[in-house]
């Protein structure tokens, strides 16, 4: 056998491969013998039928057979002699296979890009810095008690999460349309339920009061009405202003708390949002880490793999768009929305990079992680659940669980490495702000 390999363009591999046409020849001979064992041929029993007949009958169906054999040998020969390894699935471009001539074949393929060293040395980076204040868990508290309030019926003007019980009707071009109407609607403003301007147009409002305002439909909206100027004629029964829930021990206990105090519920408060001050600012880095290092090391990836990337970005699109079906209308539609391809591909090519950038880093530098950074993990994770001790359990007793948290854990430390070696300049951020911009 002969194997010659030609680099092509970028990381397209073709491997030349010739075999001597005896090896093919005794390769059928043995598949026919080992056919001819247990061949069903009619006028002899199972397996005594004569070669020669039992050629005439498969003769053509095991010279194939032996040919696919030989083939699949020699081409991972050949890639083992010329020290390449195909990550996707070789095509078999050419093949010539006579019966007196040696079998000429060409396999093409796609091989890993060959990342020596990952540049990052002195990169600026920009490191959040925040905390969780007084004045972030006060206002947690009184959101809290906004979100159990109760309204009372008030002569003011309507303002901004007041609540508006009122009648309505929609007019296109001077008639009415059909779910345009309704009666003794109820509507607490600022909450963004009805299309852009029509809250707008309630501001001020009394008790008693009619008003006509105009809107437009917006381009999205069902077909019969996107985009369409209307007119809705509006009547005002009453106007109630939020009152909010009281800090009282039972508030306290329903909202979980089991002893009713407000100090151990700002505690909690306290904690939650911490987490989530960590979740956020950990995304942050890894956001801004993984982006530079895309940024200043140039990279050719396969295409199957951005490929296959793009259709697995695809399927998860589909269950989303699923997921919201069921939630909107109860059920599942016969038939998925097909999502161009050109939708995903920039972020298919960007994590298939991402991924081998990072999984290069980890080599070079020896990245490693202990049962111990996993066991912190998985307490940080545990830590807001009634029973710790058992989802900590459950997060290392779990093989699938226990190498997600080793692979996230890991992640952790690419992102710390890359900003131990970047030239880091700390920015102070207001929790408020951070979560608002992150929202």
């Amino acid at each position: 056998m002969t194997a010659q390999l030609d680099i092509k363009e970028g990381l397209q591999r073709a491997l030349h491969v010739t075999i001597p046409v005896i090896e093919w020849h005794t390769k059928t001979a043995e598949l026919l013998t080992k056919r001819a064992k247990s061949a069903k041929i009619q006028g002899f029993r199972p397996g005594k039928a004569p070669l020669d007949v039992v050629k005439k009958h498969y003769g053509a169906s095991v010279a194939e057979e032996a040919l696919d054999a030989i083939v699949s040998k020699h081409l991972f020969a050949g890639c083992q002699e010329n020290n390449v390894t195909p990550i996707t699935r070789p095509s078999i471009e050419t093949l010539k296979a006579e019966a007196d001539q040696d079998i000429e074949f060409t396999a093409t393929f796609e091989v890993e890009p060959t990342i020596e060293a990952i540049e990052f040395a002195g990169v600026p980076l920009e490191k959040i810095v925040s905390e969780v204040t007084t004045a972030d868990i006060e206002n947690v508290l009184t959101n809290l008690q906004a979100r159990f309030a109760t309204f009372t019926e008030s002569d003011q003007a309507a303002a901004l999460k007041h609540r508006l019980t009122f009648d309505f009707e929609g007019f296109v071009d001077g008639v009415a349309f059909e779910g345009g109407k309704a009666e003794k609607f109820q509507l607490v403003l600022g909450e963004g339920r009805m299309i852009p301007g029509f809250e707008e147009g309630l501001l001020g409002l009394t008790a008693g009061a009619e008003k006509r305002i105009h809107v437009t439909f917006p381009a999205e909206y069902q077909a019969d009405l996107a985009g369409k100027a209307a007119e809705f004629a509006i009547n005002v029964h009453h106007v109630e202003v939020p009152v909010l829930a009281e800090l009282t021990e039972d508030f306290c206990r329903s909202l979980g708390v089991v002893d009713g105090q407000i100090d151990t519920l700002k505690k909690e408060i306290r904690l939650t949002l911490e987490r989530e001050l960590t979740k956020t600012l950990r995304n942050k880095q890894r956001e801004q880490a993984f982006d530079k290092l895309l940024e200043i090391n140039a990279l050719e990836v396969p295409a199957a793999e951005v490929h296959d990337e793009v259709h697995h970005l695809m399927e998860k699109a589909q269950e989303r768009f699923k997921e919201m079906a069921k939630q909107q209308t109860g059920s599942v539609p016969k038939e998925l929305p097909k999502f161009p391809h050109g939708m995903f591909e920039a972020e298919a090519l960007k994590r298939v990079k991402t991924g081998y950038l990072v999984r290069a880093l980890i080599r070079l530098a020896n990245l490693d992680i202990t049962d111990a950074d996993v066991r912190t993990l998985a307490e940080e994770l545990a830590g807001p659940y009634e029973t710790p001790a058992e989802v900590v359990r459950y997060h290392l007793d779990n093989v699938d669980r226990h190498n997600q948290l080793k692979a996230l854990a890991l992640e952790y430390k690419v992102v710390q490495h890359l900003f131990d070696l970047a030239t880091v300049t700390e920015k102070p951020i207001l929790y408020a702000e951070l979560m608002q911009a992150n929202a």
